[in-house]
């Protein structure tokens, strides 16, 4: 049933991206896509517009008319230098935010990172963290979700699970005691509608998460299949340098693994302090890894 609505998402090829699109469809709402690449039958032809955009370039405003709800969350990942991250992503977005904002979108949401707070030293956290200035500038609503888990096999927990699952040892960032704060893909979905709804007001980024961290290791062995928790689980701690300067390597030979040597920057240097008001007041209950 349509709400005679419409949402415009950036990133629908990527795994949150994909999962708004199905619960924006499920509530009714008419599709727009503003992305580089995507399949529009993988959503059943159920999708309006797909407007082909890569980050950095010049947008037409005009794809912003009758847009009710406009959620931005498209990051370019295939970039390594920091020009190239700041041209693309940093500027690329503050271009998209401005459009949104001059053609007087009602709802502007943009999906920033908890790996983004004063002090941080990746790049990504960086990026994502100019991205949130230009977006608050200009009224948008600013989440930073912990790290994705579901069903999919995609995202940081996704693989990770492929590994815990797969490997005969599981590899462990020195000790394995990173703290990691997590958060159901389906709860941060619940979140964002309730933001829409008015239900949840905020206006600084916020931290969308479940309020306990896990340690890495922990991840890890909640990620393992039933045979290996029955204490037989093999871990092999390697040195978080020698993981950092062999994905570098990787990474100046083009080899894509999946995991970054900035994601792992973004490991050893996580937030504290952390405000979850925001989640409290949200009454969501939140699911456990």
């Amino acid at each position: 049933m349509k709400v005679n609505k419409k949402v415009l998402i950036t990133g629908g090829n990527g795994y949150l991206g994909g999962e708004l699109i199905k619960s924006f469809i499920e509530k009714g709402y008419s599709i727009s896509l503003l992305s580089s690449s995507i399949n529009k039958n993988n959503f059943n032809d159920k999708i309006d517009d797909i407007f082909t955009y890569n980050l950095g370039e010049d947008i037409d405003e005009s794809i912003f008319k009758n847009v009710h709800v406009f959620i931005h969350c498209a990051y370019n990942f295939n970039v390594f230098k920091w020009n190239e991250i700041y041209e693309q992503n940093v500027l690329g977005s503050k271009k998209i935010f401005i459009s949104a904002k001059n053609s007087g979108v009602k709802h502007t949401i943009f999906i920033s990172s908890i790996s983004a707070f004063d002090g941080c030293i990746s790049m990504y956290g960086n990026a994502k963290l100019q991205m949130e200035s230009h977006a608050l500038e200009l009224g948008f609503k600013v989440l930073r979700p912990g790290v994705l888990f579901g069903n999919s096999s995609q995202g940081l927990i996704g693989r990770l699970r492929m590994i815990a699952v797969n490997a005969p040892l599981i590899p462990l960032v020195g000790r394995g005691r990173q703290e990691l704060y997590t958060i159901h893909i389906d709860d941060l979905i619940l979140f964002i509608f309730l933001i829409l709804d008015n239900k949840v007001v905020i206006s600084k980024a916020t931290v969308v998460a479940f309020p306990q961290p896990y340690s890495f290791k922990e991840i890890l062995i909640n990620l393992t299949d039933d045979s290996k928790k029955q204490g037989k689980t093999l871990f092999i701690m390697i040195p978080p340098l020698f993981i950092l300067y062999g994905l570098k390597l990787l990474e100046f030979l083009k080899i894509n693994t999946g995991f970054r040597s900035d994601s792992l920057i973004s490991l050893l240097n996580t937030p504290k302090n952390i405000d979850f008001e925001a989640m409290k007041k949200s009454a969501i209950n939140f699911k456990k890894l």
